[in-house]
């Protein structure tokens, strides 16, 4: 975000009391041009969560920008994208959340809704100053990590106003809201990915507890 002489690195503090709550110590990765240090940190961590943010930039997997989808982070995508390869490598667990799951369907050669139309949508996916959190349904698969932690037919919130488009290789689609937007993913290979284009560090539901619960179990086996 914009500061005062330069930019500011934020993190909302409902991420850090999410993972926090089962006694996990989080850690902030800067996010930097140079990533040489990244090693270094990911031998000493054993979960990896992408956050949500501004969008991915279409320039990332290849398309121009649209006037919807001018507010972006270059340095961010590509931070990510290595950190993501490099998670895998390790097997390290992956929890991506809203623009995390975005950016995990891009590494892996997806592509993204620059801007979902209101218009057109059964679903109203969005993200705007007057409404800042809508809600919906979403339908997961069975024998799914979102069919494990949320049930059949959950309610989510929704803050975002991009989505996935073409799902990427090596992606399952897990869960889908009423107007077939993909709503959560997982990998195809081995290790723990799970993704959600909802946020659920901001509800409130044993759902929502039982995302984190799940990633932490993978943490805690990872760590052994």
């Amino acid at each position: 975000m914009e500061g005062e002489f330069s930019p500011i690195l934020t993190v909302r503090e409902t991420y850090l009391n999410a993972l926090n709550v089962n006694g996990f110590a989080p850690i902030l990765f800067p996010i930097l041009e140079c990533t040489d240090w990244m090693d270094d940190i990911l031998d000493r961590i054993d979960g990896v969560v992408i956050q949500g943010g501004i969008d991915v930039s279409p320039l990332t997997y290849g398309e121009n920008p649209t006037l919807e989808s001018l507010d972006f982070h270059l340095t961010r995508d590509q931070f990510e994208l290595k950190l993501i390869e490099k998670s895998l490598e390790r097997k390290i667990p992956i929890l991506g959340i809203c623009r995390g799951l975005q950016i995990i369907n891009v590494y892996f050669g997806g592509t993204l809704h620059q801007h979902l139309s209101l218009e057109d949508a059964a679903v109203i996916h969005h993200r705007n100053r007057e409404i800042k959190e809508t809600k919906h349904f979403i339908t997961t698969k069975e024998g799914s990590i979102a069919r494990r932690c949320l049930g059949e037919r959950p309610i989510v919130n929704s803050i975002h106003h991009q989505g996935i488009k073409d799902l990427g290789r090596d992606l399952i689609a897990t869960s889908y809201a009423d107007d077939q937007l993909i709503e959560s993913i997982e990998y195809k290979g081995e290790g723990y990915l799970h993704g959600v284009q909802f946020h659920p560090e901001q509800m409130t539901g044993d759902g929502a507890k039982r995302i984190f619960n799940d990633f932490f179990e993978e943490v805690k086996k990872y760590h052994e």
